[in-house]
């Protein structure tokens, strides 16, 4: 056993292919295996005196089947690495900011966020366009003042763009008026961006 497994105990280091394993167990593994079952029978009258060197056989063995077993399930079963395909993100929109409103049909610059120093915005084939409003609502209520009369796409690599808004029937607010300017996904209504302005007019109820 001791010249049979020292002999063999290094094989896997050759095998390429399922195939090598095989042939291997088919000339000498066999015996190996045989050699193996024989260490681990208990021998009625086996000398006190061999106890050590059987235990230090017994090991020896166990740790060349765990390496033959370790590398032949690595030739059947390759390892799989998966790759899952990156979800498609819509394009961040920013506003460009303003300071005061001074109109009642005021028009509000939005352009694709993430703008990299060519004016272009920073996106990958991944990027998708979105749908956008904007709306003036007074800050202390959220009343809505302006809004965009229809959604506005924003591609990842399209220019500013210019929306104009109508004021909301109805609604009267006073100059100084603190007021926010938002940008709104138009299909879950996610706050995209906002800013503070102030109203620099008077907004009758029947402007």
């Amino acid at each position: 056993m001791g010249r049979t497994a020292g002999r063999e105990s290094t094989a896997e280091r050759e095998w390429k292919t399922p195939s090598d394993a095989v042939a291997w167990f088919a000339a000498a593994g066999w015996e190996v295996d045989h050699q193996g079952e024989v260490l681990f029978r208990d021998i009625r009258g086996f000398p006190a005196a061999l106890h050590p060197i059987r235990a230090r056989l017994r090991r020896a063995y166990l740790r060349h089947v765990d390496r033959t077993n370790r590398v032949f399930s690595e030739l059947v079963i390759p390892v799989v690495v998966a790759r899952w395909p990156k979800k498609a993100e819509k394009v961040p929109v920013v506003l460009t900011r303003t300071g005061e409103i001074s109109s009642l049909r005021p028009r509000i610059e939005i352009k694709p966020g993430a703008m990299d120093l060519f004016g272009g915005a920073s996106a990958d084939e991944k990027t998708i366009g979105r749908q956008v409003m904007v709306k003036i609502v007074e800050q202390t209520t959220g009343r809505r003042l302006f809004a965009s009369t229809e959604n506005v796409k924003i591609e990842p690599s399209g220019s500013p763009v210019a929306v104009a808004l109508e004021h909301t029937a109805g609604q009267a607010c006073a100059r100084g008026t603190a007021l926010r300017v938002e940008v709104r996904d138009a299909d879950n209504d996610e706050l995209l961006d906002h800013c503070e302005v102030e109203l620099k007019v008077d907004i009758e109820e029947w402007d």
